[in-house]
């Protein structure tokens, strides 16, 4: 017998209007309910298994109305989810660089670099013009040899494409629970050996170096997080950035030039831009 499950749609707060509007906190407020997964977007969508939510509802229902979220609760048909992902979920490629598949798919023979890893509904998978100007992006960077931090890792696919280009040691951070254990679960599929993944924010790393940082988050946090990882980054390091909307291009440019950054090289696709910089300035 298939799952059941309860499709929770949480709207944006009135008082935010800006469409970067950041649904982390809530998805990491969240992590003590027992969901099994989110999909972001306009309205966050939450899914929880209907046997699971019943126990739970009074204190859902009380969790919600202290941070006056508003919601709509559906009841989703029984349906095989591992079938329904294998029909919808498509393959991922970047170019003839790389490719991002799941375990059903046969990934093309043409390809340097492939990674695989578990469409969960918990998480991002590749698909967003962003994870694919990161990679773009990573394909003229020199990774050997060298130290990496993906900051906000996700499903872990920058992480382990860097490990794929040579890196000698990436770590890899998100606070989303989920996200930290998807993409160490996505490690251990791709026989990652020098990925240290970790649940938190940058305090989790505030004592290493890095030579480049890997940050496909937004723009709140490319800002708030600027000088922490200014601090982090080596020398002449690299940063590569992107979750930024063309309309945010200048303050993110600008905020990060005038921090000692370098803008080496810049990609946009659709409405989204990622940026690659180079630190002139010693910590």
């Amino acid at each position: 017998m298939n799952d059941i499950y309860v499709k929770i749609i949480f709207n944006k707060p009135s008082d935010e209007q800006d469409e970067l509007f950041d649904w982390d906190q809530m998805v990491t407020s969240l992590y003590t309910f027992p969901f099994t997964g989110f999909e972001e977007g306009n309205q966050l969508v939450g899914y929880i298994e209907s046997t699971d939510f019943e126990p739970i509802k009074k204190a859902f229902e009380s969790h919600c109305a202290n941070h006056n979220w508003t919601y709509q609760v559906e009841l989703m048909e029984d349906q095989n989810w591992n079938e329904k992902w294998e029909e919808e979920y498509e393959m991922v490629q970047v170019d003839d660089f790389c490719c991002i598949v799941a375990p059903f798919h046969d990934p093309p023979d043409h390809v340097q670099f492939t990674i695989q890893i578990n469409p969960e509904m918990s998480f991002g998978t590749g698909h967003h013009q962003t994870t694919h100007m990161m990679i773009q992006q990573m394909q003229h960077i020199d990774f050997d040899g060298k130290y990496v931090l993906d900051y906000g890792c996700g499903t872990g696919v920058l992480a382990i494409l860097a490990d794929q280009l040579g890196a000698f040691k990436t770590d890899a951070i998100d606070y989303d629970i989920w996200s930290f254990r998807n993409s160490a679960q996505n490690c251990q599929i791709n026989n990652c050996k020098q990925i240290n993944v970790m649940h938190g924010d940058l305090r989790v790393v505030e004592h290493f170096t890095y030579d480049i940082i890997l940050a496909n988050i937004n723009r709140h946090v490319l800002l708030s997080s600027m000088k922490n990882m200014s601090q982090l980054l080596k020398f002449q390091g690299q940063v590569l950035l992107s979750g930024i909307l063309e309309q945010d291009r200048e303050i993110i440019s600008k905020a990060y030039q005038s921090a000692g950054f370098t803008l080496v090289k810049e990609h946009k696709k659709d409405d989204w831009i990622s940026l690659l910089l180079l630190k002139n300035v010693k910590s």
